[in-house]
C-alpha cells in the first residue's frame, strides 16, 4: 500500500509508482478540504487510466481515502479510519480499513469487521518521530490477535524489511517515504512487489 503525502513526494513519484504496478493507494492528505481532496483523487484515477492504456492490469490499484467517510461514499471508494476515529454507524463502503497500535485498538477493529488493518509504527519512522517503534515481536502478537483480518505493517518499512514483516504473519506493507522520496520510485515499487511475492 502506498500512503500519499504530497509534501514529502518527489515530482512524478506517484505517477512512476502507479506505472510500476502499485496495487493499493491510500490518499492521506489531512490538510486538504474535501473539494481539494476529491480533485487529488481524480488526478490519481487519471494516472491509473494512463497506466492501464500502457498495458498495465485493467483493474488498477485499489483506492481509499483517509478519514473522510462522506467523501468516500460520494466517490464510491474505500475508507481508511485512523485509530482515534469514531466507530461508524454503518459501513457502506467497498473497502473499510483502520489503523491500530495496541491490543485494544485491534479488538475494536475486529468488532467493526474491517477488511484490513494497518499496524505500527513498526520501526523508527521519519513521519512519526515521537512514536516509539513496536518492534517485530509486538507486531507479530497484534497480527495474531487480528486474525483473520489481513494486517499491513507501517513505519520505517524498506524493501529489505519486508521478509521480516511476512515472517511475523503480516499480509503486506504500507509505505510513504520509501517510495515517494526514492531516487527511482518505479524501481523501488517493483522491488517491494518482488519482496512481497517471495
Amino acid at each position: 500500500m502506498l500512503v500519499t503525502d504530497r509534501q514529502r513526494s518527489r515530482p512524478g513519484a506517484m505517477r512512476a509508482s502507479i506505472a510500476a504496478g502499485v496495487p493499493f493507494i491510500q490518499v492521506r492528505e489531512k490538510d486538504l478540504v474535501d473539494t481539494e481532496l476529491a480533485a487529488a483523487i481524480a488526478c490519481i484515477a487519471k494516472l491509473t487510466e494512463a497506466s492501464e492504456s500502457n498495458g498495465k492490469p485493467a483493474s488498477g490499484p485499489l483506492l481509499c481515502v483517509n478519514g473522510r467517510p462522506e467523501l468516500a461514499r460520494r466517490l464510491e471508494i474505500g475508507l481508511h479510519l485512523p485509530a482515534d476515529f469514531a466507530t461508524l454507524g454503518s459501513r457502506d463502503f467497498p473497502l473499510l480499513g483502520r489503523s491500530a497500535h495496541d491490543d485494544d485498538e485491534v479488538e475494536r477493529a475486529r468488532s467493526e469487521a474491517v477488511d484490513y488493518l494497518i499496524v505500527g509504527t513498526l520501526f523508527s519512522s521519519a513521519s512519526k518521530p515521537g512514536r516509539a517503534p513496536l518492534g517485530l515481536h509486538a507486531f507479530a502478537e497484534l497480527v495474531r490477535r487480528a486474525e483473520p483480518i489481513p494486517v499491513f505493517a507501517i513505519g520505517g518499512i524498506t524493501p529489505d524489511r519486508v521478509a521480516a514483516v511476512l515472517a511475523c504473519g503480516g499480509y503486506g506493507v504500507a509505505v510513504t517515504g520509501a517510495i515517494l522520496q526514492a531516487d527511482d520510485p518505479a524501481a523501488t515499487t517493483q522491488t517491494f512487489l518482488e519482496e512481497l511475492q517471495t
